[in-house]
């Protein structure tokens, strides 16, 4: 039995995405700025703008990015930079945040 992940020296680890199930990242759209860590504080109080995307491990921001215009008509705007965070609880239960990084059209 053949493995999903298969690994070679100095680089990523690569996905088969016909062997692996996807996971699931919760996505929250805002424009012109960042949710405060507040919104974040207490689960199941999250925004109401979010969006839930199905991808893969290895998936680029771009992938990510192309997946969010797809849906979202002010994504999709000329203008339009798109900048991640992860938002993720730490040991003690309190929100940290860690940049990702940026995606503009091009």
């Amino acid at each position: 039995m053949s493995s999903a992940i298969t690994y070679t020296p100095a680089e990523k680890p690569k996905i088969d995405r016909q062997k692996t199930c996807p996971l699931l990242l919760r996505v929250f759209f805002q424009v012109g700025a960042h949710h405060r860590e507040t919104d974040f504080a207490e689960k199941g109080r999250e925004p109401t703008d979010e969006m839930q995307i199905y991808t893969w491990k290895d998936a680029t921001l771009r992938e990510i990015a192309t997946l969010i215009q797809s849906v979202n008509e002010k994504a999709k705007s000329r203008d339009a930079a798109l900048n991640f965070k992860l938002v993720f609880p730490d040991r003690e239960g309190r929100t940290e945040w860690s940049r990702w990084g940026e995606c503009t059209r091009s």
